[in-house]
């Protein structure tokens, strides 16, 4: 009994031994399995940092290449404006240099007109004596040309010397029909009733006749060559659209808008002063030779064939619309074109897609140009 109970005792020993040791391994094994999250956990921190740091990195080369790009950007656009201005100063030099070669071209002149006006004083005393012997002279020629004058009248007014034939040459918008309508001659004009100065100002009754030279052919035929004017410009004139040149000059008035021509808008010349032949007001004329010097520099950028219309704002300001845009340009007063429309081109490309405003109307050397996109 004694016996049986002992090795129960040691039994149960032993299977809490085993139990112990079971335990301390599961411990140890829990141990490891913490550990090695752990450690895991460590890993992702670690990788995390690491990715974290590249992208820091990255982040860091690509905000410098940025920079750079910016940098050769500003530093191009400083080397124009300093180009420009250069480019002014020297036009300032040139201008101040003119004035003064004027100013002594004026001296040597007047100095001149001094020597001679001494010659011509040393001279009176020998005029008077030469004097009496030219009236004498000059009465008999006087005389002598009626005379001749009388026969070649009536040699002239023969219907010999009747316009049979005109002959009208340089032109392409106004038809040679048209043109010698306007001379209202017959058969029966005589080539010399007619002057030079008549014809001319008969010819140019057409608004777009620029200038008119003619030439007799004796006995019969009248050769004319004209010059005729190029529409630059449409005002919109109410639901109509008045054609000008660059000189001011109305040609026509049409009812539709043609094609690839810059419209003007703002203008102030009256609506009855609107009429063929006509020309605009002073200060139209003015703001027409900035919209043409506007155009010409809008070459230079590429640019002039996408502007649709030009303004005329208050206070001698400009602004441009380039339809195919959607934007308005606000170029401001008559300064400093060539530098306006360098930044409107940047601008542009920059904003391509995007209806809104450009602003270049002001001080460049104080203020930046921006867009404002439309709302």
């Amino acid at each position: 009994m004694q016996k049986n109970n002992l090795e129960k005792k040691q039994n149960i020993q032993k299977i809490k031994k085993q139990q112990r040791n079971k335990e301390r391994e599961e411990q140890k094994k829990q141990e490891k399995i913490k550990e090695r999250q752990e450690q895991e956990r460590r890993n992702k921190i670690k990788e995390r940092q690491e990715q974290e740091r590249r992208n820091k990195i990255k982040e860091r080369q690509e905000q410098e290449r940025r920079n750079k790009i910016k940098e050769r950007q500003e530093q191009e656009k400083r080397d124009k404006i300093q180009e420009y201005k250069k480019q002014k100063k020297i036009e300032k030099i040139k201008e101040r240099q003119k004035q003064e070669n004027i100013r002594e071209i004026k001296n040597r002149q007047k100095q001149e007109e001094k020597r001679r006006q001494l010659e011509a004083k040393k001279a009176v005393s020998m005029q008077d004596i030469k004097k009496i012997r030219r009236i004498k002279l000059i009465i008999k020629n006087f005389v002598a040309a009626i005379f001749i004058i009388f026969l070649i009248a009536l040699f002239l007014l023969s219907p010999v010397f009747n316009i049979k034939n005109i002959e009208v040459t340089e032109n392409s918008k106004i038809s040679t029909d048209t043109i010698i309508s306007l001379l209202q001659v017959n058969d029966e004009t005589n080539i010399f009733k007619l002057s030079y100065k008549n014809i001319s100002e008969m010819i140019k009754k057409n608004a777009y006749i620029k200038s008119v030279k003619v030439n007799k052919i004796l006995p019969s035929t009248l050769k004319i060559t004209v010059s005729e004017r190029e529409p630059s410009f449409q005002l919109e004139f109410g639901s109509s659209y008045v054609l000008v040149d660059d000189e001011g000059y109305i040609l026509e008035i049409l009812k539709n808008a043609q094609e690839n021509m810059i419209k003007i808008t703002g203008y102030e010349t009256s609506e009855e002063l609107i009429i063929p032949g006509n020309r605009l007001c002073q200060n139209d004329l003015k703001k027409l030779d900035v919209a043409s010097k506007i155009i010409n520099i809008a070459k230079n950028y590429e640019l002039a064939n996408i502007i649709t219309k030009i303004i005329f704002e208050d206070n001698d300001e400009y602004s441009l619309y380039i339809e195919s845009e959607g934007k308005t340009v606000h170029l401001g007063k008559n300064v400093d074109f060539e530098i306006k429309m360098l930044y409107t081109k940047e601008i542009l490309s920059r904003t391509e897609g995007e209806e809104g405003d450009i602003f270049v109307n002001m001080d460049l050397n104080e203020k930046n140009p921006y867009f404002r996109l439309k709302t």
